[in-house]
């Protein structure tokens, strides 16, 4: 705190300063909250004693563990992907095709690319992982090259995906990102406000909602598409338990729809009941078209 905001009284540091080292923090969750709850106990001691009239740590978001990412329902997607900001869409897609975390998608660069395939080495675990770039991801990734090449720059090490300023995304992308997400009504000012039981969108999120579709092919036919060893590869995980945690919600959810199946027909079916609205249809599978998030269908 003192290398940082040494040279400012503390009733000068507001939320977003708090949020810049959050955010440099955010590959390492735990140490990223130990030093928010730090932070937040020395505001809190300064409140009461004059130094400050709030404490700015009060309302930043906290990096949840991954116990608690929920995967996106469609409606939320639809309304992300069709009204947000086209820089911000864009990270999000990347995620969403890649299952990969926020770090390692902002950071994608054209030395980790060749013919097609990325592979890198996750910020987080160090796991090598070699991901085939689904068509909507080099869609994105050629815009960026034209854009570079208009610009004329050449750096091959220099992260692909691009700010609203045209710059590589750094540390500044959680705070843009937030802002997005309260910009399109997903969810409130602040993360307080979030009642129990009401969908909290997350960029991690996006990873789980790969992972879940994936698993819900998989939980269709497992021995086509290679049981849960299909998400491990995908995800980077070596740990059996960590996919099989991803994948859980998907197995149950088709093991629901079956069991619906079991229930016999208690009456005649009406479909007028209900109100019925037209077009429903979520813009997200009109973007990706018949291709859709479905996993390659290769051997793992």
């Amino acid at each position: 705190m003192a290398d940082r905001w040494g040279a400012f009284d503390a009733d000068q540091i507001r939320p977003i300063h708090v949020q810049a080292v959050y955010d440099s923090l955010s590959d390492r969750p735990a140490t990223a909250n130990r030093r928010l709850d730090d932070m937040s106990a020395v505001f809190s001691w300064g409140r009461t004693r004059g130094f400050a009239d709030d404490n700015p740590c009060r309302r930043i978001e906290r990096v949840q563990s991954e116990e608690s990412y929920e995967p996106w329902p469609d409606d939320r997607l639809e309304i992300l992907i069709g009204q947000g900001k086209r820089h911000i869409v864009k990270v999000a897609l990347v995620a969403l095709y890649t299952g990969q975390r926020r770090a390692d998608v902002i950071g994608m660069c054209e030395t980790q690319i060749r013919d097609g395939i990325w592979t890198i080495e996750q910020g987080k675990t160090g796991n090598p992982v070699t991901v085939p770039l689904h068509p909507v991801v080099l869609a994105i990734i050629e815009e960026e090259r034209a854009s570079r090449r208009k610009a004329q720059i050449v750096a091959p090490a220099l992260p692909l995906l691009t700010n609203s300023r045209g710059k590589p995304w750094g540390k500044g992308f959680g705070a843009s990102w937030t802002k997005e997400l309260i910009r399109l009504k997903l969810r409130p000012q602040s993360v307080e406000e979030i009642e129990a039981g009401q969908f909290r969108p997350t960029f991690h999120g996006l990873r789980t909602t790969n992972a879940t579709v994936i698993a819900n092919t998989v939980a269709r036919s497992p021995e086509l598409f290679g049981g849960i060893q299909r998400v491990q590869a995908m995800l980077g995980h070596l740990s059996e338990r960590m996919s099989k945690h991803y994948a859980r919600r998907a197995e149950v959810e088709h093991m629901n729809r079956e069991t619906v199946l079991l229930l016999p027909d208690f009456g005649k079916q009406n479909p007028e009941i209900g109100k019925h609205e037209d077009g429903e249809a979520a813009k997200l599978l009109k973007m990706v078209g018949d291709e859709g998030l479905e996993p390659p269908t290769s051997s793992v």
